[in-house]
């Protein structure tokens, strides 16, 4: 079987050389949000106002999401390019399992954004411009962009005093998200690399060989080829 990583780990780094390209960690962006007592009033004396308040805080939250997604993502990817570097299947492992989890998390956040921005370009500029004098919204967005920057686990006090956005879905809900967004077998290779990353036979097997039914031996050195192989059959 022809090496896999070989053809991978280029990969993972051009994306890098793109990320870091962007100079993101230069942009010294500072995000202003309104209360809500305070925007409520706004809104209720001029809807203009109020209207460009909505809009240019939703999209700071949108390109806040944006930014720390690609840089969550990069660092994940450095990880992983190292421990294919290194043949280190567990740190492959928990690496390529945190970048699922971070891209499903961005993907969900950010799937809505193009579609509204290009469809209500006109009625966001002008709210933006404090022109627009109806009230325009954009929930579900919202929402989204708010789970993406506050999702937790909630200890018990804060589930009744938080609101539904920043309670965290399950991995699994992320997971077939970003699946039925054409990415063919995500769910399968997660597990797999969950039950590396976790204590479990597939961790201990990577270090033993059967010889047949009843004999088996160490088997160590074997992460290079067990990383190929991954890649490999989850090629797509």
């Amino acid at each position: 079987m022809p090496n896999s990583t070989g053809s991978f780990n280029p990969t993972l780094e051009r994306f890098i050389g793109i990320v870091d390209g962007l100079a993101l960690p230069a942009c010294k962006t500072r995000y202003t949000f309104t209360s809500l007592e305070l925007y409520e009033r706004t809104l209720k004396a001029s809807i203009n106002k109020g209207m460009q308040i909505y809009w240019v805080e939703l999209l700071g939250r949108a390109h806040l999401t944006s930014v720390t997604s690609i840089l969550r993502n990069r660092q994940w990817v450095s990880a992983l390019s190292l421990a294919i570097q290194n043949n280190n299947l567990l740190a492959f492992a928990a690496a390529f399992r945190g970048f699922i989890e971070s891209s499903a998390d961005g993907y969900s956040a950010l799937k809505n954004l193009p579609r509204c921005l290009a469809r209500d370009y006109e009625s966001i500029a002008s709210a933006v411009s404090g022109t627009l004098d109806l009230i325009f919204s954009a929930p579900q967005l919202e929402d989204d962009l708010i789970h993406f920057q506050y999702a937790r686990k909630l200890t018990k006090g804060e589930i009744s005093e938080s609101p539904k956005s920043h309670e965290t879905k399950k991995v699994r809900d992320y997971l077939e998200e970003i699946e039925r967004g054409g990415i063919p077998d995500l769910v399968a290779a997660y597990s797999y690399l969950c039950d590396l990353t976790h204590p479990s036979a597939t961790s201990v097997w990577m270090f033993i060989r059967p010889i047949n039914d009843f004999e088996i031996e160490l088997g160590t050195n074997q992460d290079g080829l067990m990383i190929s192989d991954f890649l490999a059959k989850y090629e797509q």
